[in-house]
C-alpha cells in the first residue's frame, strides 16, 4: 500500500496506510543512520527478558495465571535489597519473563507513575516495566547513548558484573523502562544476592498448573510471545517510536489507521535476520488519531485514550502466538485458536469476545479479560497458511473495540 509522505532511500520495505509527519520521516532515517555509523545497530541484539512488577503478595498468584496460560514454567527465585524477582523460562532461545515485588512496600517511582492515573491508583505497585536487551558491549552502548542525552537510573560500576543490567530513565513517552545486559551464551544467569524459595504448598500449586495446562491440551499450541503492545498519547506516537528505534535494533514495520476505532497500530520488529519474534518479539505501539476532547465534535469512539487515561501510559497486552493448525474436521473451521480460548473457559478464564478473524483473512485472534494480578491482557494470535501480518484491519478495530468495554479500562 503506497503512503504519500515516506521519503524515498527507505532501508526497510514500509506496511501499512498510515501517514506521519515530516519529522517523523526524516528522522527515522536519521536514527537509521546513525544507528549504522556508530554500531549500535549491530551492538545491540534481541531481548534477555522482560520485567513486570505486581504488588506485594500478588506474584504467586500472577505465575499460577501464566504457567496455565502461557509456555512458560517457573525456575527459580531469588532477592537483592530491594526486590524479590521470580524467573520464569520456555529456553534460553526465548525471552525469560520476571516478575518481581518490593520486599518493603516502599513509594518509588513506580508508586508514583500510579498515582497518576485512577485505575492505577487501585495497583500502587503494578507496572509492566521494560524489556532487558542483550548487547555486545554494555559500555559502548551505555556510552554512545549517554552521549546523545539517553539518561539512565544510575551510573555504570566501574567494574560491572557479567550479569549487570543497566537501566534507562522511564520513558517520558510510554512511562517504559529499558535495560540493557552484556550479551550472554548458553543459560541465561542473572546477580543474586541470595536465594529465596516459596513455600512447598505454593510450588505444589504451580507444578499443579502446569499438569492443568497439559490436562487441557493446550500447551503444544500455545507459542512464545509473538509481541508487546503500549498505548501511548496520541501526541506521544511519533516520539515514542522514534525514541524506541533509538534504543533498540528494530525498524518501523509499519502502521495502519484502525479508522472506526480512531487510533492507529504501529509495529516495530528486529533488524537482524537471525532474530525472529520467538527470540525478540515485536514492539507494538497504539494511540489515538485524535484526542478525546474532540470526540463530542468528530463523534468518533476514543477506547485508546481513554485506556492511557485511565490507567497512565503503560503496557496494554502481551500477544502469544499459536500453532497454526485446527482440531477435528478441516471443514469446521475450528482452529487451534478456537480451542484454547474454550478450554481455557473451563476454568473460568474471561476473555473480552469471541475469537475475531478467520483463515481466510489470514488471522485469528482474541484478548482475555486484564489479568487481575498485573493488569496486562493475554493476546492469542493464530495465523495462517504462513500469514506475515501482524492483523487485519477489521480484526483490531474489533479487538480495540472488545478491550474498550472491559470494565476495568471504562
Amino acid at each position: 500500500m503506497s503512503i504519500s509522505n515516506i521519503l524515498p532511500n527507505q532501508p526497510f520495505e514500509r506496511k501499512g496506510d498510515k501517514v506521519n509527519s515530516d519529522f517523523y520521516e526524516e528522522h527515522l532515517l536519521a536514527i537509521y543512520k546513525a544507528r549504522d555509523t556508530s554500531v549500535l545497530s549491530q551492538n545491540y541484539r534481541g531481548i534477555h527478558h522482560i520485567l513486570v512488577e505486581v504488588d506485594p503478595s500478588a506474584a504467586k498468584n500472577y505465575i499460577s495465571e501464566l504457567l496455565i496460560m502461557t509456555p512458560y514454567n517457573y525456575l527459580r527465585s531469588f532477592e537483592d535489597q530491594t526486590y524479590r524477582y521470580h524467573i520464569l523460562r520456555i529456553s534460553n532461545e526465548n525471552p525469560d519473563f520476571l516478575i518481581r515485588e518490593q520486599i518493603t512496600p516502599t513509594p518509588d517511582i513506580i508508586w508514583a507513575m500510579n498515582q497518576l492515573s485512577k485505575n492505577g491508583r487501585q495497583k500502587p505497585y503494578t507496572r509492566y516495566i521494560g524489556e532487558v536487551y542483550n548487547v555486545k558491549d554494555q559500555k559502548e552502548v551505555i556510552t554512545k547513548l549517554t552521549d546523545w542525552e539517553i539518561r539512565f537510573s544510575q551510573e555504570l560500576p566501574a567494574n560491572p558484573s557479567k550479569n549487570h543490567i543497566h537501566w534507562t530513565e522511564e520513558s517520558i513517552y510510554t512511562w517504559n523502562f529499558t535495560g540493557y545486559i552484556q550479551e550472554q551464551t548458553g543459560e541465561k544467569t542473572y546477580d543474586i544476592v541470595r536465594e529465596w524459595s516459596f513455600q512447598q504448598d505454593e510450588l505444589e500449586l504451580f507444578a499443579k498448573m502446569k499438569k492443568l495446562q497439559v490436562k487441557l491440551e493446550i500447551n503444544e499450541f500455545v507459542d512464545p510471545i509473538d509481541h508487546l503492545a503500549t498505548r501511548v498519547f496520541m501526541h506521544d506516537r511519533e516520539h515514542a517510536i522514534l525514541e524506541f528505534l533509538t534504543l533498540s535494533s528494530y525498524y518501523f514495520w509499519g502502521a495502519y489507521n484502525i479508522g472506526d476505532q480512531n487510533s492507529s497500530t504501529n509495529i516495530a520488529r528486529s533488524i537482524h535476520p537471525d532474530i525472529t519474534e520467538k527470540n525478540s518479539p515485536a514492539k507494538v505501539f497504539t494511540a489515538n488519531n485524535t484526542p478525546y476532547y474532540v470526540s463530542h465534535i468528530n463523534k468518533m469512539p476514543s477506547p485508546t485514550e481513554a485506556f492511557v487515561r485511565n490507567f497512565g501510559r503503560r503496557m496494554h497486552h502481551i500477544a502469544y502466538a499459536v500453532k497454526d493448525g485446527f482440531i477435528g474436521a478441516e471443514e469446521n473451521e475450528y482452529k487451534n485458536v478456537d480451542f484454547i480460548v474454550d478450554q481455557l473457559k473451563t476454568c473460568e478464564k474471561e476473555f473480552l469476545a469471541d475469537v475475531i478473524g478467520s483463515c481466510g483473512e489470514g488471522l485469528k485472534q482474541i484478548f482475555s479479560k486484564s489479568s487481575m494480578f498485573s493488569g496486562i491482557i493475554t493476546e492469542y494470535i493464530q495465523r495462517c497458511d504462513n500469514y506475515e501480518g501482524f492483523f487485519t484491519i477489521e480484526n483490531v478495530a474489533a479487538l480495540t473495540a472488545a478491550a474498550g468495554q472491559d470494565d476495568l479500562v471504562t
